[in-house]
């Protein structure tokens, strides 16, 4: 009875989660086709995103292709990338909160204490429909203070336009004290890799929920912790479902695109939770490319799969690789180019140069500046040097005069 009882509260918990996110961060999947990218979750209630039948996504797409090849793309990349890389680190070597292939472990290592295993963030899920606030917090405030975080969602369209929101299925708890996630994962029933907690509400006694911590070990993957490592080699993946462990995602990637160096789940400094992104090193500049090119990793997630969009890690204080910092005075490079056939950092002068003019103007026009805005990468729709353009005269309508 007990087992029955946990598989249908494991089936609920990932309904729920499929709908963890707010509705207005939701991205649908034709906006990722389009190349739109987001951090946030993008699902499609319950059904399944895998793509298998689409060659444009299948790995093979990659291979099959004579012109997509990644021998045919490597030739085509510029000197910088494939000459004259950067000299590689070691990954212990990789300094403080520099570096796009530095574990997140080492700008948190201040902060983590040698005895703490989880986040003090935790998910509940498949919890009675009819269970107060006041139940969750007199069930786990015995293992210590807790904050509980109950996400609300609209049940219908018409709830969305007026506001109305109703509770969910979930919720987070936010513990005051590490030591509180150990004690409450320690009373917790464990069955095939999931924990579970008995909860009761006015029409349910002791219905099991699952609790899924979330293990401080889980956010750093690293095949050799000396291994030398090219920071040229480093991917952005965004929108990451917050339950995937670093070596989880290496292994999706792997089995795509090639080896695989590092991966570090990017998690929030205070609580030490997954923020929902990742960086990516990889082995050799072949499997980077083919990661570029690919351009989408379908992540398992809840017995379905979610898509989600892979591009180059732009890093920090980077001179452009045209003029080495002779056509900007030395400044650091504003831009990145993803585009496989460049794949490099631009100045203003030499974005324009190799873009708008030359022989390769022609292929290159069309392509779009990567820059890094805070944590992350965002695409631009034209060099910020450039000015917005003007809408033309038969665009404009006149005022009408009453």
């Amino acid at each position: 009875m007990l087992r029955t009882s946990m598989m249908d509260t494991h089936s609920m918990a990932r309904v729920d989660w499929l709908d963890s996110v707010p509705y207005d961060d939701n991205r649908s999947m034709m906006e990722l086709g389009r190349g739109a990218y987001t951090d946030c979750f993008s699902y499609s209630s319950g059904h399944s995103t895998t793509f298998s039948s689409d060659p444009i996504w299948s790995p093979s797409a990659v291979t099959d292709d004579p012109f997509l090849r990644p021998s045919t793309i490597l030739s085509t990349l510029p000197t910088p990338l494939l000459q004259n890389p950067p000299s590689p680190k070691p990954l212990s070597s990789w300094p403080v909160k520099k570096g796009p292939g530095a574990p997140s472990l080492n700008h948190l290592m201040a902060t983590i204490e040698p005895n703490e295993l989880f986040a003090r963030k935790v998910f509940v899920g498949g919890l009675p429909i009819d269970v107060s606030e006041e139940e969750i917090s007199s069930t786990f405030s015995h293992f210590g203070r807790v904050l509980v975080d109950w996400p609300r969602r609209p049940d219908t369209a018409r709830d969305a336009v007026n506001g109305s929101r109703h509770m969910t299925g979930y919720v987070f708890l936010v513990f005051e004290q590490e030591q509180s996630v150990q004690a409450l994962v320690k009373e917790c029933h464990h069955e095939n890799g999931r924990y579970y907690l008995f909860v009761s509400s006015p029409t349910m006694r002791d219905k099991p929920v699952q609790v899924r911590p979330w293990r401080l070990s889980d956010m750093d993957y690293m095949v050799v912790p000396t291994m030398m490592m090219d920071p040229r080699r480093t991917v952005f993946i965004g929108g990451v479902p917050r339950p995937t462990k670093a070596k989880e995602l290496a292994e999706v990637l792997e089995e795509l695109y090639g080896s695989v160096c590092y991966v570090g789940i990017d998690i929030d400094p205070e609580l030490k939770y997954p923020k929902g992104a990742a960086r990516v090193t990889f082995t050799t500049t072949k499997a980077f490319v083919a990661a570029i090119h690919g351009r989408f990793v379908q992540i398992p997630h809840a017995e379905t799969k979610k898509r989600v969009e892979i591009k180059p890690y732009v890093m920090d204080d980077q001179m452009c690789d045209e003029c080495h910092g002779k056509s900007c005075s030395s400044r650091y490079a504003p831009y990145f180019c993803g585009d496989v056939s460049c794949l490099q950092y631009y100045c203003e002068t030499c974005w324009d140069s190799m873009h708008l003019a030359g022989p390769l103007a022609h292929k290159r026009a069309s392509h779009r500046p990567l820059i890094r805005q805070g944590d992350q990468t965002k695409l631009l729709a034209r060099p910020s040097h450039h000015a917005a353009p003007r809408p033309s005269s038969s665009s404009i309508r006149p005022l009408r005069l009453y």
